[in-house]
């Protein structure tokens, strides 16, 4: 399963398969290049977990679920030595001896730990399993992502069964403030050397800091695990529990978060660029070009990406006038646009009648999956309509919200609220209101869980 875990995150690789003559010719028998091979990424995984007890959290890791990566300018120097030496370590493994499916692997892990290496000159966290874009650690903080989102999202995930976890969920929180530390020094240290994000990327960050951190503590997003606690605890356990977290919070937690949002909003912000363009950064083209092959996993340039983008919206604009042209209507494009967004044809009464006519939708995709995509996770999927009050949490913090306990914790999801004010009345028949998952068991060996707000 960790050697799946590790691979999933890895571009795709031609397998490339070696003569026969080539296994007879290494030190090794390919049973015994593989056991060492396997080894190396055990060992290299553990490690990892090990520098990022966040995402050995969300993975189910066990033994890192009391502390917090250390951002230091140390800790993050200790882990880019570690990538280093462990791309050095995999260049000692015999390529050649290796069997035609674990070469495959080994191309993979070696390209994710090279172009990890490549990154950090432009800023890019060294960690090689990371997700759609890497946290870049001058720039670590945007209303889209940063410890703000981190750190709930971390203690709302970890186990909180048994009194053992819930103490786990307190030592994360005694030791929450020098994390923040941490952070802003790396922020100030971003400055220095040039890297800010956007300033119009960060104009609701002050706002999401402040919703950690209200007045009572147990409204704060991260003391949610003390609010409804598993049965079987004792009453005792329960009042020490919470009023240990209330300590932590009130005492450590909320001060260091103020000032956080002090600096956020009174310094960080009116420093960062008023540009958008990633060139305004140093060594910014060079860093964009980089983000983009690694993004792709091609060799083209970002203009040519950029003309293969405007190529295909002139097609599909194209191919949306056609679809206009077959229904007889008279006006313009916007004029039809309006005229989807406001008819109440297209909009559903009932929320009820919403969640079904996307299940039929989902049903009348299954059988086209299968012409369009080689392997289909084993878990099935479902469209469910969600709890109110958790769009409303969401909304508050701006990222995604817990799947309610009856879906279980082994699911992904993709959250669609209601249309905003000035909408239509009516709930419409596009994405709004309702859940989706689908379980990665294929890719994993057991489903894990993720959530977006959209």
């Amino acid at each position: 399963m960790r050697t799946l875990l590790m691979l999933a995150f890895c571009a795709s690789s031609a397998l490339l398969v070696m003569p026969l003559l080539a296994f007879a010719q290494t030190s090794s028998s390919p049973a015994e290049a593989t056991q060492k091979f396997r080894a190396y990424l055990d060992e290299d995984w553990k490690r990892w977990m090990q520098e990022y007890p966040e995402a050995a959290t969300s993975a189910g890791f066990p033994g890192q679920n009391r502390r917090w990566s250390d951002d230091s300018r140390e800790g993050i120097d200790a882990r880019i030595r570690h990538l280093r030496e462990s791309l050095t370590k995999l260049k000692s493994i015999s390529r050649d001896a290796l069997p035609a499916g674990e070469q495959l692997n080994y191309d993979l892990y070696r390209e994710r730990l090279e172009t990890t290496e490549e990154g950090l000159q432009y800023g890019d966290d060294p960690m090689p399993f990371h997700g759609v874009v890497p946290l870049n650690m001058w720039m670590s903080m945007t209303q889209m992502g940063g410890i703000q989102q981190g750190m709930p999202a971390t203690l709302a995930t970890m186990p909180h069964q048994t009194v053992a976890d819930y103490e786990d969920i307190l030592a994360r929180l005694e030791t929450l403030p020098k994390n923040v530390e941490q952070n802003i020094e790396a922020l100030q240290q971003g400055l220095k050397r040039g890297y800010s994000p956007p300033k119009f990327m960060l104009r609701d960050l002050p706002k999401q800091i402040a919703g950690l951190i209200p007045a009572d503590a147990l409204a704060s997003p991260l003391l949610e695990p003390f609010n409804k606690f598993p049965a079987g605890f004792s009453e005792a356990e329960k009042s020490r529990l919470t009023e240990r977290a209330k300590q932590l919070y009130s005492s450590g937690a909320m001060p260091a978060i103020q000032k956080l949002h002090d600096y956020i909003a009174q310094t960080y912000l009116p420093a960062c660029r008023e540009s958008i363009a990633a060139t305004a950064l140093p060594n910014g083209e060079a860093a964009y070009a980089f983000h983009v092959r690694w993004q792709t996993t091609t060799n083209l340039t970002p203009l040519q990406i950029h003309e293969i983008g405007l190529s295909e919206v002139k097609r599909i604009r194209a191919e949306m006038d056609k679809v206009i042209a077959s229904t007889g209507f008279k006006g313009s494009f916007h004029d039809f646009t309006e005229f989807l967004r406001t008819d109440s044809r297209f909009f559903y009464d009932q929320p009820d009648d919403l969640v079904n006519g996307y299940r039929v939708v989902t049903k009348k995709i299954d059988p086209e999956l299968a012409h369009l995509f080689g392997k289909l996770p084993r878990l099935p999927y479902g469209v469910l309509f969600r709890e109110h009050l958790q769009f409303a949490r969401a909304a508050k913090m701006g990222n995604g919200s817990p799947l309610p306990a009856r879906i279980g914790s082994g699911t992904s999801s993709a959250d669609f609220p209601r249309a905003g004010a000035g909408g239509p009345a009516g709930i419409p028949k596009t994405l709004r209101l309702l859940g989706v998952r689908r379980g990665l068991g294929a890719l994993f060996g057991e489903s894990r869980r993720r959530t977006w707000h959209v």
